[in-house]
């Protein structure tokens, strides 16, 4: 693993109120109030008080302090079977980081998505438009274990293409328009430029690749 952790809550600072001693805990690798600004519009990996944890912060250990505990961990009801444990560590990063390259990208209902990128973050945002009931999930992937994954979560097309001749083969399937919706699940400048040139005329990019070329996730109108 790396950065993920989830476990049970053994002790509270003074000044935390809505996380017990006993809950089961998922987290996440940045710390965050969860108060400020940034984070009230949705953004709690750039909050302004945030803190980076991660391996340097004990996620790898068997304990690990976590700093702005109400605002960075969500208490489970109760305490999860031994076998749902493995699967909630996804929740602690790359499920939480699809989901949320699919709601930036404005998915709904009726669209289509296309999602650059066949990483675990890029399959969890092909899950996430799909429940999301995105009518049409486009992924770009060249491996076929990770296909696999992307058909089993909902994508209804799988392209190995990349750069332009993706994005003219995502425009011939909708019709020379381009996606309502794409989500770049990759962090690299080439592949930003693939999302982006996918997309129609007034659609939405949600972009969630650790790249140092691009600022924080943000919400993009194409």
């Amino acid at each position: 693993m790396g950065h993920e952790y989830a476990g049970v809550v053994e002790e509270v600072g003074a000044e935390v109120k809505d996380t017990e001693v006993g809950d089961f805990v998922v987290g996440s690798f940045f710390a965050s109030d969860n108060t400020c600004d940034t984070c009230r519009d949705g953004y709690q990996t750039s909050c302004i008080h945030r803190e980076v944890l991660g391996t340097s912060g004990g996620a790898q250990a068997e304990r690990m302090r976590v700093p702005l505990a109400d605002g960075t961990l969500v208490a489970t009801p109760g305490q999860p079977d031994n076998d749902l444990i493995p699967s909630l560590l996804a929740a602690s990063d790359v499920l939480g980081t699809g989901w949320f390259g699919a709601v930036a990208a404005e998915t709904g209902p009726g669209k289509t998505v296309a999602v650059v990128g066949d990483s675990a973050v890029g399959l969890c945002a092909v899950l996430a438009a799909q429940q999301l009931d995105a009518e049409r999930i486009i992924i770009s992937s060249r491996h076929a274990e990770r296909q696999a994954s992307a058909r089993e979560f909902g994508a209804t097309d799988v392209l190995s293409q990349r750069g332009e001749e993706f994005v003219a083969a995502v425009k011939k399937l909708t019709d020379g328009l381009g996606a309502h919706s794409a989500v770049e699940a990759v962090g690299t400048h080439e592949s930003m430029h693939q999302a982006i040139s996918a997309t129609r005329a007034g659609g939405h990019v949600g972009f969630v690749g650790c790249s140092m070329t691009w600022p924080s996730p943000v919400r993009t109108s194409s």
